[in-house]
C-alpha cells in the first residue's frame, strides 16, 4: 500500500506508534519477541559483523526497557499501602479524640465543643486528602485547648503527642504520594523513548540485514516477518503477500 514503511518487505507496523499505554506494551512485546527470535539464531546472524552489532545494541536497550519499566512499576509500590495505612491510622486517632471531647462536652454542656466535636468516621474516610490531614489538625488543636478538663477523661499528654504524629505521618505519605506520580511520569516517558530508539533500530538497521539474507534464510526471514508484525490489540497477524520496494501509486495505463 502506498505510503507504508516497506523497508522490510513484510508487512510491519509504523515506527514510533508508542503514545498510548497499551500500544507501549504491545511494541514492548513484539521487541521482546523479535529480541527472543534473533538470539536463537546467532548462527545465521553472526557471520555479518555488521548484523551482529545490530543485535547487541538492540539487546542492550530492550535490557534498558526492562529495567526502566520496572522502575516505573517500583515508583509507585508500597507507597499507596503506606498512605492508606498512615490514612486508618490518623481516621482512628481522630475518633478516639472525638470521643473525649464529646464526653466533656456534655459533662460541660458545651454546645459549641459538642458541635465541632461530632465528627462521623464515614464522613472522614471520604474526604481529600488534604481536608482529612486538616480535620486532624482541627482534632489536635481541640484536644491542647481542653487538654486539662480532658485528663479526667482518661486523655493523656502520649496521646495528644500521638495524634500529633499521625498527622505529620499522614501529611508525609501523601507528600511521597504525589511525588510518585511524577517519578512515574518520567519514567514512562524515558521508557517511550527507548521503546522508539529499539523501534527504530529494529525498522532501519535490522529489518534491512533481514533482507539482505532473506535469499539463504528464507524460513528465518518468514518467521521474523511473523513475530514482526503484531496490532495495536496485541493480536499477530500473519504478514500479507509481500510487495515490492517502491510500489506504483496508480495502476499502469493499458
Amino acid at each position: 500500500m502506498a505510503g507504508e514503511d516497506d523497508s522490510l518487505r513484510c508487512k510491519t507496523q509504523s515506527k514510533g506508534d508508542i503514545l498510548m499505554t497499551k500500544v507501549l506494551e504491545d511494541k514492548r512485546t513484539m521487541l521482546t519477541a523479535i529480541l527472543t527470535l534473533l538470539l536463537a539464531n546467532l548462527t545465521k546472524i553472526t557471520q555479518i559483523a555488521g548484523f551482529m552489532e545490530a543485535v547487541n545494541f538492540f539487546q542492550e536497550l530492550l535490557e534498558k526497557i526492562d529495567a526502566k519499566a520496572n522502575e516505573k512499576d517500583d515508583a509507585t509500590t508500597g507507597k499507596t499501602a503506606v498512605k492508606h495505612a498512615a490514612e486508618e491510622a490518623l481516621i482512628a486517632a481522630i475518633m478516639k479524640a472525638s470521643a473525649a471531647l464529646l464526653l466533656l462536652a456534655r459533662k460541660t454542656k458545651n454546645l459549641e465543643l459538642k458541635e465541632k466535636a461530632n465528627i462521623q468516621e464515614s464522613a472522614l474516610t471520604r474526604m481529600r486528602d488534604t481536608d482529612l490531614a486538616a480535620k486532624g489538625k482541627a482534632a489536635l488543636d481541640l484536644i491542647k485547648q481542653y487538654a486539662t478538663e480532658l485528663a479526667s477523661i482518661g486523655v493523656t499528654a502520649e496521646e495528644i503527642t500521638g495524634l500529633e504524629a499521625k498527622i505529620n505521618a499522614y501529611s508525609n505519605a501523601i507528600g511521597k504520594s504525589v511525588s510518585s506520580v511524577s517519578e512515574r511520569k518520567g519514567a514512562r516517558e524515558t521508557l517511550e523513548s527507548l521503546v522508539k530508539e529499539a523501534d527504530e533500530v529494529l525498522a532501519e538497521e535490522i529489518d534491512n540485514y533481514m533482507e539482505r539474507i532473506r535469499d539463504v534464510e528464507p524460513e528465518f526471514y518468514a518467521v521474523y516477518c511473523d513475530a514482526r508484525y503484531i496490532r495495536a490489540t496485541g493480536v499477530r497477524h500473519k504478514p500479507e503477500t509481500p510487495s515490492p520496494t517502491n510500489p506504483p501509486t496508480e495502476p499502469p495505463t493499458k
